[in-house]
């Protein structure tokens, strides 16, 4: 196989080479001259009823009429907290949350929704209108001086809104991807989400950064687009703006080197740009509007660097020990707020980027700090809470937003006059006053916290559950076909150190010789123990687990991959834990086909969470959390039967199949007396955010069900990729850390929610006659008089291994081609066979989940 050994030789020194053009670039360095000067801008505080002073036309009543608040997008607001008398307050919507609020004098907050929905709720908790838009709102709104607001959705639109009546006034269409390459000659990808939030130039345009790779200029007045600002990957990050040297500044997805720009607000041309090795999804912030200031930016690669504004030069860089997904914030003083997926919130001082304090909260953030009049820094944690910190960095009180498991709080808070905003993975909107805590009603709130847990000295592993939060103590009961992911959280004088897993020492016992598969992450930040089988029999019974290794500290970084380091402690985990007893009956409580007209049941399969590895949220929250699947059942023997999952759009409360996608895969169910386990062990492919599809070698979902089959609990994720298949960005995930440099592996750990779609499903129309025609290279449908169309349904076929039942993989979503006759009647679907070794199948033709046709074959 010397084409095979030539092929790995030739990927492993394109790596090698990419590794040394990237260390030349990082070390190429050069003198500068400049005194910077890296100062904020003298700041008055504001009472809750004065004008505030902005240099853009925003709202002058509001106190946070944009995201991070301000042109320089210091993430600060002169308002002076104050104790009211208001109460605490929270509204459910019908989906997660992760774009931030709005907030004009009133207390009114304006806000968007994972449900499609743009909302304004009055100070009292009260939706004084809605807007319901054609896709996902990701994106944070504007108020403008002249009584509007304005938002961007995933439908690829911008919306204007009369604020007082919820009147829309224009709605401006982004260009598509393929209007892009067409006029700009840019290969994008296949999508024009708005995920980047609306800004304002000094002239009274808007901002709006499009997953295009263009930065619209819109007119406010007529929402006709003025001029665009290229940039060379999707832009998330909203640019801030000097308007005295009349500079933009943004930072962009591209992931090396080339990743955070300038542009000159006259000329429309780019000035410099610079960059580290992870995409920027955090927003920059300017330090002052001097032309030797500095613009802070955060990246992928976990660092927080100081460019001068002038010419681009770093002028420091802080390491923190995980990516950053958050935007920056600044005291009254200059000091940088900073936090990190890490779970640290750091403070850094601005001219030399030395640490001056931080602190610690055990759970990833993604969210953005605010700041009030009296420094006091408001921030959202991983774990549902609005955590406030006093300026040296002490804890001062948080808040329970969130109680049930989908607990995030990426979107980053909002000061009002008379209280913070914040909303949620939960789809809450939750409002708490100034200080409420601190009350003598917030006192006897149990959702008030005025002292945090700490974490135990030395090496902690602790469990996480399939949504990311931390169980500090171990469950006393699970159920047989439960995974266990653990964290590795190291403690020394209270702060957490940059430990990792030594993978080659980890070692797990189980009682009665149980068996599991134990995966270390490519980073080293967690393990992962899954059971092969069930842990106990239908009788259920104790399992002793017991997990020990050691972990390295002083590790060498490049970017956020580290490597080397020295053993430094070990750990050690030792519990018994009651595995439930389940019905010993096995019988599938479903419905199976086994002719064409038959019942079949469908699952619906979606809002997919993988907090674990914590890249994996920050490059695509937003689209886990629109995935739908529908997974239907094709065939069955005994307490086992073949899901065949194709991707779904939402509808309301329900969804429908969505032919425009061509995902699809098979998957393995097992039933046993309640519990739900699906599983493929043979690999598939995944579009992963409209980017690159994701190449699984393993897929496990594990659930619990009542006695008719109604699924009970959130599902359970497990599943291993092989990053080294996919095209480009597979480098950069590996020189990041979150694949294996070797084997090329991500280790993943999440939930979804999983249920019955339909118990009984019959396809409208059925195909008049089918004709299969099969040979090593192909196997074809001919379909006779068909009626159905390309847009009635996804048509497919899988193969089943007649001899061991499992499906077999063929690449089904790149190898799937559907044809259609001169009138656009589908009359041909063809499989394409690569590297199949099994000769004997079982061939279903579907349309959507359906099996309309089964016949077996032998090559």
């Amino acid at each position: 196989m010397k084409w095979l050994s030539w092929y790995k030789f030739k990927k492993m020194h394109v790596l090698y080479v990419l590794l040394v053009i990237i260390l030349f670039f990082v070390a190429k360095s050069r003198i500068s001259f400049t005194d910077y000067n890296l100062e904020p801008e003298s700041v008055t505080n504001a009472s809750s009823t004065d004008k505030f002073v902005y240099d853009l036309k925003l709202d002058p009543t509001s106190p946070w009429p944009k995201f991070r608040a301000n042109s320089l997008q210091t993430g600060r607001t002169s308002v002076v907290p104050v104790i009211t008398n208001l109460k605490p307050w929270q509204i459910e919507t019908g989906k997660g949350i992760f774009s931030s609020p709005v907030i004009d004098s009133y207390g009114t907050v304006y806000i968007g929704s994972g449900d499609h929905t743009f909302y304004a709720i009055s100070e009292t908790g009260e939706i004084k209108w809605s807007f319901l838009t054609d896709e996902i709102i990701d994106s944070s709104g504007l108020l403008d001086s002249d009584g509007n607001v304005y938002v961007g959705s995933g439908d690829g639109s911008v919306y204007a809104f009369n604020r007082e009546t919820g009147k829309i006034l224009w709605k401006f269409k982004a260009h598509t991807p393929e209007e892009v390459t067409k006029e700009f000659d840019i290969k994008t990808y296949n999508v024009n989400w708005f995920e980047g939030n609306i800004g304002m130039l000094p002239n009274g345009n808007l901002l709006a950064p499009n997953d295009n790779y263009l930065i619209y200029e819109i007119e406010r007045a007529t929402g006709k687009r003025v001029n665009q600002f290229l940039a060379n990957e999707m832009v998330w990050s909203l640019p801030a703006v000097n308007t005295k040297t009349n500079r933009l500044f943004f930072g962009s997805n591209y992931v090396a080197l080339k990743n955070t720009f300038s542009y000159d607000l006259t000329t429309g041309k780019k000035i410099w740009s610079n960059g580290g090795l992870g995409s920027n999804a955090a927003s920059a912030l300017l330090t002052s509007t001097k032309e030797n200031g500095a613009v802070i930016i955060a990246g992928y690669d976990g660092y927080v660097r100081a460019y001068a504004q002038n010419d681009g030069f770093q002028i420091w860089k802080f390491a923190t020990r995980d990516h950053i997904y958050s935007s920056p914030a600044q005291l009254s003083d200059g000091t940088i707020i900073q936090a990190s997926v890490d779970g640290t919130i750091y403070a850094l001082n601005p001219t030399t980027g030395k640490q001056v304090w931080a602190f610690d909260t055990e759970v990833s953030i993604r969210s953005s700090p605010a700041i009030d009049g009296n420094d006091n820094i408001y921030i959202g944690t991983g774990d549902g809470k609005l955590l406030v910190l006093n300026k040296n960095g002490t804890f001062r009180w948080a808040y329970q937003c969130i109680e049930e498991e989908r607990n995030d709080m990426n979107a980053s808070p909002a000061i009002g006059p008379r209280g913070i905003y914040i909303a949620g993975e939960s789809g809450g909107i939750f409002f708490v006053p100034f200080d409420y805590p601190l009350t003598e009603e917030g006192k006897n709130n149990p959702r008030s916290i005025t002292e945090m847990p700490k974490t135990s000295e030395g090496a902690n592993l602790i469990l996480v559950n399939a949504f990311g939060n931390l169980l500090f103590e171990m469950p006393e009961q699970i159920d047989a076909n439960r995974s266990l992911t653990f964290l590795l959280v190291v403690k020394q004088n209270g702060n957490t150190l940059n430990a990792v897993i030594d993978k080659e020492s980890v070692q797990c016992n189980f009682s009665d010789g149980r068996k599991a598969k134990v995966n270390v992450s490519a980073e080293g930040r967690f393990l992962t123990i899954i059971p092969d089988g069930l842990w106990a029999n239908a009788e259920g019974g104790e399992l002793s687990i017991e997990i020990n290794g050691k972990y390295k500290t002083n590790l060498t970084r490049f970017g956020l991959k580290q490597f080397g380091g020295n053993v430094s402690g070990s750990f050690s985990k030792k519990n018994s834990i009651k595995v439930n007893a389940f019905q010993s009956y096995n019988k599938l409580p479903y419905q199976i086909p086994t002719t064409p007209g038959d019942d079949a049941t469908v699952f619906e399969y979606g809002r997919l969470a993988a907090p674990y590895p914590t890249i994996l949220p920050s490059y695509n929250q937003i689209g886990f959390e629109s995935l739908r699947y529908h997974l239907g059942i094709v065939e069955a023997k005994e307490n086992k039967a073949i899901l065949w999952g194709i991707q779904a759009k939402q509808l309301a409360d329900s969804s429908i199949a969505n032919p425009e996608m061509d995902d699809r895969f098979p998957l393995v169910l097992e039933y046993n007396g309640g519990l739900l386990t699906l599983t493929n062990e043979q690999g598939f492919l995944l579009d992963f955010n409209g980017t690159w599809q994701m190449p699984y070698t393993y897929y496990r979902l594990a659930t619990k069900t009542d006695s008719v089959g109604n699924i009970t609990q959130s599902a359970s994720i497990n599943a291993l990729v092989n990053c080294d298949e996919i095209d480009f960005y597979g480098y950069f995930l590996k020189l990041n850390g979150f694949s294996d440099f070797t084997t090329g592996i991500m280790n993943i750990s999440g939930g979804a929610n999983l249920r019955v779609l339909v118990w009984e499903n019959v396809p409208m129309a059925f195909p008049e006659k089918i004709s299969l025609k099969y040979a090593k290279s192909e196997i074809s449908a001919t379909i006779i008089n068909s009626k159905l169309k390309k847009s009635d349904g996804l048509w497919s076929i899988l193969l089943v291994n007649a001899a061991t039942g499992i499906p077999v993989n063929a690449n089904y979503g790149n190898n799937t081609l559907v044809e259609t006759d001169e009138k656009g009647f589908v009359n041909k679907v063809t499989l394409k066979l690569e590297n199949i070794k099994v000769t004997k199948f079982r061939v279903y033709v579907l349309l959507n989940t359906y099996p309309f046709y089964k016949e077996e074959i032998s090559l």
